[in-house]
Protein backbone atom coordinates (compact mmCIF):
# COMPACT_ATOMS: atom_id res chain seq x y z
CA UNK A 1 0.00 0.00 0.00
CA UNK A 2 2.55 2.71 0.98
CA UNK A 3 6.13 2.34 0.10
CA UNK A 4 8.83 4.94 1.59
CA UNK A 5 10.59 5.48 -1.47
CA UNK A 6 11.49 3.42 -4.77
CA UNK A 7 15.45 4.70 -4.14
CA UNK A 8 17.79 6.10 -1.69
CA UNK A 9 16.33 8.43 0.15
CA UNK A 10 15.98 10.37 3.63
CA UNK A 11 12.87 11.81 6.36
CA UNK A 12 10.26 10.06 4.84
CA UNK A 13 7.64 10.45 7.02
CA UNK A 14 3.48 8.74 7.60
CA UNK A 15 1.48 9.55 10.61
CA UNK A 16 -2.10 9.44 11.67
CA UNK A 17 -3.69 7.42 9.01
CA UNK A 18 -5.40 4.16 9.06
CA UNK A 19 -4.04 2.06 5.95
CA UNK A 20 -7.25 -0.20 4.75
CA UNK A 21 -6.13 -3.25 2.47
CA UNK A 22 -9.63 -4.71 2.16
CA UNK A 23 -8.74 -8.01 2.75
CA UNK A 24 -6.45 -8.26 0.04
CA UNK A 25 -2.57 -10.30 0.50
CA UNK A 26 -0.98 -7.30 -0.11
CA UNK A 27 1.90 -5.38 2.31
CA UNK A 28 1.17 -2.26 4.65
CA UNK A 29 3.96 -0.04 5.16
CA UNK A 30 7.06 -1.19 3.21
CA UNK A 31 10.84 0.62 3.75
CA UNK A 32 13.74 -0.86 1.79
CA UNK A 33 15.12 2.66 0.99
CA UNK A 34 14.35 5.58 3.72
CA UNK A 35 17.01 5.93 5.84
CA UNK A 36 17.50 8.80 8.49
CA UNK A 37 14.41 10.61 10.19
CA UNK A 38 12.30 8.42 8.24
CA UNK A 39 9.36 6.66 10.46
CA UNK A 40 5.71 6.01 10.96
CA UNK A 41 3.53 6.73 13.64
CA UNK A 42 0.35 6.57 15.17
CA UNK A 43 -0.84 3.90 11.84
CA UNK A 44 -3.75 1.46 12.23
CA UNK A 45 -3.56 -1.07 9.22
CA UNK A 46 -6.53 -2.71 8.55
CA UNK A 47 -7.78 -5.83 6.17
CA UNK A 48 -4.08 -6.02 5.26
CA UNK A 49 -3.32 -9.82 4.85
CA UNK A 50 0.04 -9.25 3.50
CA UNK A 51 3.01 -8.28 5.99
CA UNK A 52 1.60 -5.06 7.63
CA UNK A 53 4.90 -3.46 8.24
CA UNK A 54 8.17 -4.87 6.17
CA UNK A 55 11.87 -3.14 6.95
CA UNK A 56 14.87 -4.26 4.54
CA UNK A 57 17.18 -3.70 2.15
CA UNK A 58 19.05 -0.06 2.57
CA UNK A 59 16.45 1.71 5.49
CA UNK A 60 19.10 1.49 7.98
CA UNK A 61 19.00 3.76 10.95
CA UNK A 62 15.21 4.58 10.12
CA UNK A 63 12.45 4.36 12.74
CA UNK A 64 11.21 4.44 15.11
CA UNK A 65 7.92 2.67 14.03
CA UNK A 66 5.65 3.27 16.79
CA UNK A 67 1.98 3.28 17.45
CA UNK A 68 1.34 0.98 14.89
CA UNK A 69 -1.67 -1.58 14.63
CA UNK A 70 -2.44 -4.18 12.56
CA UNK A 71 -6.08 -6.20 12.58
CA UNK A 72 -6.63 -8.61 9.90
CA UNK A 73 -10.49 -8.09 10.73
CA UNK A 74 -10.52 -12.02 10.70
CA UNK A 75 -12.88 -13.84 13.57
CA UNK A 76 -10.21 -15.23 16.07
CA UNK A 77 -6.93 -13.69 14.78
CA UNK A 78 -5.40 -11.34 17.19
CA UNK A 79 -4.82 -7.77 16.51
CA UNK A 80 -0.94 -6.78 16.62
CA UNK A 81 0.27 -3.68 18.16
CA UNK A 82 3.75 -2.19 17.86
Amino acid sequence: MIQFCSSICSAVTLEDVTLNGNGQGIDGIVNSNAQELSYAKNVGIYQVLGTGLKIFGSAQHSGPYSNIAQDTGKAGVLPLRV
